[in-house]
């Protein structure tokens, strides 16, 4: 494979856990022990860090447009809206017995929040209003063991998985199947 570095850049001192880009490929960002940062890939230039306590990332994504960014840590998902940037970063919870591992965007308004059980709910939430518009309860209860990745069609209408038992799973998510 042929390829040429377009973006590099560092984090402060701390490894990096976790990178996402948004749809539109303008916007990198990382997450790392209590730090989020985002870069603009044309420029390289740093356009946003963020700084919360505690913080242990699992995944993180960025929105199509760049202006949300959602980092699932173990009790739940903080989003960071870069558009009102004196507002604090909304925590959404998630079930006490479950650690969160996923959380990525479909679309430009709507998150994904999922768990490393198959038997805890996959949860979609309005960005905008943080409100719940959809829960798959055992939607992926088809797996034997905890997943390990999760990944959502551009159309919205599929949601693919893995597991540490080995299979891939595809589900529709209209028919909740």
């Amino acid at each position: 494979i042929n390829s040429r570095e377009v973006f590099r850049a560092k984090l402060s001192s701390k490894a990096i856990d976790g990178v996402a880009m948004n749809t539109q490929n303008t916007v990198v960002a990382a997450a790392a022990w209590e730090t989020i940062a985002l870069w603009s890939i044309s420029n390289n230039t740093l356009l946003d860090q963020y700084h919360i306590e505690k913080l242990i990332p699992r995944s993180i994504a960025v929105n199509a447009d760049g202006d949300h960014i959602a980092v699932a840590e173990k009790k739940g998902v903080y989003i960071f809206n870069r558009i009102k940037k004196s507002e604090k970063p909304q925590f959404i919870p998630f079930n006490e017995a479950s650690q969160v591992k996923f959380a990525m965007f479909e679309q430009n308004e709507v998150l994904f929040i999922s768990s490393l059980s198959p038997d805890e709910p996959t949860i979609m939430l309005n960005i905008k209003s943080y409100e719940r518009i959809r829960t798959f309860g055992g939607l992926l209860s088809g797996h034997l063991a905890s997943l390990r990745s999760i990944d959502i069609d551009r159309a919205g209408k599929y949601l693919l998985t893995a597991s540490m038992d080995k299979m891939v799973r595809l589900w529709s998510l209209k028919e909740g199947k």
